[in-house]
């Protein structure tokens, strides 16, 4: 009744009292005559404002009219509504703030809008544009945290706090990279530089990555950085000169520019290298050449050798001798590893440490080891190890039978008869260092010298002796041939008639140190239970001599190997069965000064030999270094693998020769000999009808492979006679199955 007077005073003018008449509860106005009253719930008009009827009219329940009496009372309050903000916001860019989204439940409503900043970063003086529009703006001027508020009114209420936060970060800058300086004042070819990008900064903190280049680098350098993404890489120069290191460095998103460090490199002294050979398994029994001799000093100085042995098996008191040489000896007196060490020295810095690692194991039961210490210390030690006596002789005719055979060939005195074996004498230790032999004398026994001897020839030879000789000092057996010429040389190259008129052997005159095994109780099977053969040597050269001019002369050592089927020579009675090979140890010629030109040379290659009965020759004049496989000169079919040093060109200090043959090998060596044999094409039929026809049917039977020979050998080929000489040993010599 209080709402209809203030609302409506022309109807219900004046405040009236309130009045009661069961069931109302009313109040009158006598200046317009109206009358409002309430009926527990129901409101009802009297008077001239419903017409002016006798009864109360009805207007409604009072709840109706609540929101009119107390609008509060039925208002629901807006709802403050902010759009979702992007992200990855930067300081400087505009923000648009959006309330559009806000709203009022009570229906559509003319909202107001209250923006508020109620946090920013420290120092920032950003503040709000439009703070009391529905779109609000901001520009942030720190990054950092903002947070903001949005509350809306609808004219009678405001809508609860809407809340939006959002991070600004600083728009992102170019990182600078930055080189420090060298440490080093003086960099020099070979040392380790460490360049330092660590002060290269990101105005925005962000993380860098680093990317380095060698912009300018000397002619012929190879050389490239290590850890090139980090901040602290480094490069060992290779060549003296300039260098120009470049860094860029990224933020993730931007490069810097490039900083450069120009570098000036020299050339001082650098440490020298120590490189030793590999060594594979070696037998008991056998003395070990360590070689040194691939060190190196990069200025090119004299190196100075330290060998020291590290490691060796339990119960061995073997020690190296010379270790301060390029090749020093080791003799193992166990089975087991040995470790040696190698260090050189410039006489100013020394080297990293080389260390190699020998394997000694026992000789096999189906392998022959020659060693000149121990076998050839005696007569009788000898013959019992060879199970024959010992036989020397020049030009021999008969020289059958197991034992050591020292024999020379060459065209003797006219006084000696054709066609007959000489014999072989002694010689006193006066004429040892005329030959380059590089010892003492007197340690050479007395019952291994030999030369050639004129006992079988006339008068005029009688003064006459040599020039090939062989003799032991105990520890290695030397052998020397020399064709100069000497007016008391017994024997000379074979004239063109050749050796016994046969027309072989032209001007060839070869010594020869033999050890025949003919039908041993226990034979030697190289290949034996599936094994490789091996052929190896230990042998050193102190002359190599083959003249000049336009003469053609050659001279050789070689190490060499005769095999012979047993199975063939059971099934072919008085057929030879047997096959030889020749491997070159040292090789020179008049005429030749770069063997890797010599196109006959390169490659293993087969022949007949008329002399030994037209024996199948294989015959490798050039080894490659240890690890190559040796191949048929025409088929490049290989043959065999080496596993020591290659051949030599010139005088050269005690080192070791192998090379290992495969039976698979030895099988394609066996074609193309049979081939070769009967001047017919090398066939690949699997039953090789030539092998048959010249081995017998068990030809590719390994079993059936035994050793008939082992040899070391010197041969001269001199067109004139007067200008070639070779001079060398061996200390051991091995054929049998590979360790």
């Amino acid at each position: 009744m209080d709402w209809a007077e203030r609302t409506h005073p022309t109807l219900f003018p004046s405040h009236r009292p309130t009045l009661a008449l069961d069931p109302y509860v009313f109040r009158h106005y006598p200046e317009t005559g109206n009358y409002i009253g309430i009926a527990g719930t129901k409101v009802y008009l009297l008077g001239p404002v419903v017409g002016g009827g006798p009864e109360p009219v009805y207007m409604g329940e009072r709840s109706a009219f609540a929101c009119w009496v107390y609008p509060l009372d039925c208002n629901t309050a807006p709802v403050a509504q902010i759009a979702m903000l992007p992200t990855g916001l930067l300081v400087g860019q505009v923000l648009e703030l959006d309330g559009s989204g806000s709203r009022d439940a009570d229906g559509p409503a003319l909202l107001s809008y209250r923006w508020t900043l109620t946090t920013r970063p420290s120092g920032s003086e950003a503040a709000l544009g439009q703070a009391n529009q529905v779109r609000a703006s901001l520009r942030p001027d720190r990054a950092g945290r903002y947070v903001l508020t949005l509350v809306v009114n609808d004219g009678l209420s405001d809508s609860q706090v809407a809340t939006a936060s959002f991070d600004v970060a600083t728009p992102n800058r170019t990182p600078l990279a930055q080189i420090s300086p060298l440490l080093i004042s003086a960099p020099a070819v070979g040392q380790t530089l460490q360049f330092d990008g660590s002060q290269s900064s990101d105005p925005d903190g962000q993380s860098l990555r680093f990317s380095w280049t060698l912009s300018v680098v000397p002619s012929g350098s190879l050389v490239t950085f290590a850890n090139a993404s980090t901040s602290s890489p480094s490069i060992v120069p290779d060549r003296p000169g300039r260098y120009v290191v470049a860094l860029v460095v990224n933020d993730g998103a931007l490069d810097s520019a490039a900083a450069s460090l120009s570098i000036d490199v020299s050339m001082p002294n650098q440490a020298p290298v120590a490189q030793v050979a590999l060594f594979e398994r070696m037998f008991l029994g056998t003395d070990v050449q360590l070689d040194g001799g691939g060190s190196s000093d990069p200025e090119g100085r004299q190196l100075q050798y330290v060998w020291t042995l590290t490691a060796r098996p339990p119960g061995s008191n073997a020690s190296l001798t010379d270790a301060s040489t390029v090749r020093p000896r080791l003799v193992p007196d166990a089975s087991g590893t040995y470790i040696a060490t190698l260090v050189v020295s410039d006489g100013q810095l020394t080297s990293a440490p080389a260390a190699m690692e020998i394997t000694v194991v026992p000789v096999p039961a189906h392998g022959l080891l020659i060693d000149a210490r121990r076998d050839l210390a005696s007569r009788q030690v000898m013959e019992s190890l060879l199970g024959g006596p010992l036989f020397g002789a020049w030009n021999p005719t008969q020289a059958g039978g197991s034992g050591m055979k020292i024999m020379m060939f060459g065209a003797a005195d006219i006084s000696c008869p054709g066609g007959v074996q000489g014999t072989l004498g002694a010689f006193d230790d006066a004429v040892l260092p005329a030959i380059g032999y590089p010892g003492l004398t007197s340690s050479v026994p007395t019952d291994m010298r030999f030369e050639a001897k004129p006992t079988v020839c006339g008068p005029a030879a009688a003064n006459k002796r040599g020039p090939s000789r062989v003799f032991s000092d105990g520890s290695a057996i030397w052998l020397s041939t020399a064709t100069l010429g000497a007016a008391d040389d017994l024997l000379r190259p074979f004239t063109a008639s050749g050796q016994n008129n046969t027309g072989s052997n032209v001007n060839i005159l070869n010594t020869s140190v033999n050890y025949k095994a003919t039908w041993p109780a226990t034979p030697v099977k190289p290949w034996s239970a599936g094994a490789t053969a091996r052929l190896a040597v230990s042998s050193s050269l102190v002359q190599l001599q083959t003249g000049g001019g336009s003469t053609l002369n050659q001279a050789k050592q070689q190490m060499a190997v005769g095999l012979h089927n047993t199975a063939c020579a059971i099934q072919f009675p008085g057929r030879l069965c047997s096959i030889q090979w020749l491997f070159a140890l040292a090789i020179g010629q008049s005429d030749v000064s770069d063997w890797s030109s010599v196109g006959w040379a390169q490659g293993a290659y087969a022949f007949g030999d008329l002399v030994q009965g037209n024996m199948p020759i294989i015959d490798v004049t050039l080894m490659p270094t240890s690890g190559q496989l040796g191949r048929h000169r025409d088929s490049g079919v290989p043959f065999f693998t080496s596993r020591g040093s290659a051949t030599q060109h010139a005088p050269f200090d005690r080192r070791s020769f192998a090379v290992d043959v495969d039976f698979e090998q030895f099988k394609a060596a066996l074609r193309v000999a049979s081939a070769q044999m009967f001047r017919e094409p090398v066939l690949q039929d699997a039953a090789c009808v030539q092998c048959e026809r010249l081995f017998g049917a068990q030809w590719a039977d390994r079993e059936a492979w035994t050793l008939i020979e082992l040899q070391s050998m010197q041969e001269v080929y001199d067109t004139t006679g007067r200008s070639a000489r070779v001079t060398g040993s061996f200390n051991w010599l091995y054929v049998g199955p590979a360790p």
